[in-house]
C-alpha cells in the first residue's frame, strides 16, 4: 500500500483493474490412500472418501452435471488386455479385437477414420533378450551384457553397431584413459586431466 507495489515488487498501475482469482475450494478431509509411482508414492483419496465426498482420486469436487470427457469411441474405463514386448520391459496395449471394437489404437487414443493409416519402419527386433540388469537409481532396465554385445554386434541397448562407422571419440580425445588430477569446487571436487595429460593426449583439463 505504502509502496504501490504487488507482493512481487512490481508497481501496480492505478488504473488496471483488481483480478480476482477464483480458488478451487481445499479439501478439508486429508487424504488417506497411497499410490504407488514406482520410484515414489502419492496421497490420493480412497474409494471409500471418494464416494462419499464425490470427489476423485486427487481431491478434486466431481459435477454430477457434468458429462463425462471419455469421447464415443475411446477406450472408457475398460483396460488393454494384450502386452507388448519392448525389449527390456513389457506394456500394456489393447488388443486387436479391441481395438476394432472400441475405435482406438493400441494405446487406447480414439482413431479418425478418415486419417490415413501411418506406416511406420520398425527397427529390427533382437530375437536373442538381454541378460544384464542396469540400475538407474530408482528402478532396473535390462541390458545386453559385454558378452552378447561382442558376439551379437550391438550395443548395451541391442542396437546393432555398424563396423564401417567411424567411432564418435574425436580425434585427440583422451578416449578411455581416466583423469588422474581432482579441482576443488568449494563444496566438492571433480575429476580434471592433468597438465602432463593434457600435454600428451591434446586435450583441455
Amino acid at each position: 500500500a505504502r509502496l504501490g507495489v504487488d507482493e512481487r515488487g512490481v508497481i501496480r498501475d492505478p488504473q488496471a483493474p483488481v483480478a480476482k482469482m477464483a480458488h478451487k475450494p481445499v479439501m478439508k478431509e486429508k487424504p488417506r490412500g497411497m499410490k504407488d509411482m514406482g520410484c515414489y508414492a502419492v496421497s490420493v483419496y480412497t474409494s471409500e472418501q471418494q464416494a462419499r465426498l464425490g470427489v476423485d482420486s486427487r481431491g478434486v469436487k466431481i459435477d454430477p452435471a457434468q458429462p463425462s470427457p471419455t469421447k464415443p469411441g475411446s477406450a472408457g474405463k475398460e483396460k488393454p488386455q494384450g502386452t507388448k514386448d519392448m525389449g527390456s520391459y513389457s506394456v500394456p496395449v489393447y488388443t486387436p479385437e479391441q481395438q476394432a471394437r472400441l475405435g482406438v489404437d493400441e494405446r487406447g487414443v480414439i482413431r479418425d477414420p478418415q486419417a490415413p493409416v501411418a506406416k511406420m519402419a520398425h527397427k529390427p527386433v533382437m530375437k536373442e533378450k538381454p541378460r544384464g540388469m542396469k540400475d538407474m537409481g530408482c528402478y532396473a532396465v535390462s541390458v545386453y551384457t559385454s558378452e552378447q554385445q561382442a558376439r551379437l554386434g550391438v550395443d548395451s541397448r541391442g542396437v546393432k553397431i555398424d563396423p564401417a562407422q567411424p567411432s564418435p571419440t574425436k580425434p585427440g580425445s583422451a578416449g578411455k584413459e581416466k583423469p588422474q588430477g581432482t579441482k576443488d569446487m568449494g563444496s566438492y571436487s571433480v575429476p580434471v586431466y592433468t597438465p602432463e595429460q593434457q600435454a600428451r593426449l591434446g586435450v583441455d583439463e
